[in-house]
């Protein structure tokens, strides 16, 4: 089981904001702030080593971006008839999910 350490915690965060010009006052205050809490940590972790951007997720929408998902390789099957055809389609489908969301 993973285990949250705020002295592990300090290390690394403080690597980040030294690598981002923080003086040393600023740096341990802002580690300090930071490590206090493991959710802020966490958060902060994911946006500055993984890159990770903090997104709003609507479940509706991604309930029906699912079922859109379902009904592409479905359609194209079920108005060709041919497996083939299904397969082409269903990979120009993910292409242009891909390009639309490399944006």
């Amino acid at each position: 089981m993973w285990r949250w350490s705020r002295r592990a915690s300090e290390r690394k965060s403080g690597r980040f904001f030294a690598a981002k010009g923080f003086t040393r006052e600023d740096l341990k205050r802002a580690v300090d702030v930071i490590a206090s809490d493991p959710a802020r940590w966490i958060k902060t972790m994911a946006t500055e080593e993984y890159g990770l951007a903090p997104a709003q997720r609507s479940p509706p929408r991604a309930a029906v971006r699912t079922f859109m998902a379902f009904c592409a390789p479905l359609l194209t099957y079920l108005f060709t008839g041919s497996l083939t055809a299904c397969v082409l389609g269903t990979g120009a489908t993910f292409f242009a999910v891909g390009a639309v969301k490399s944006r």
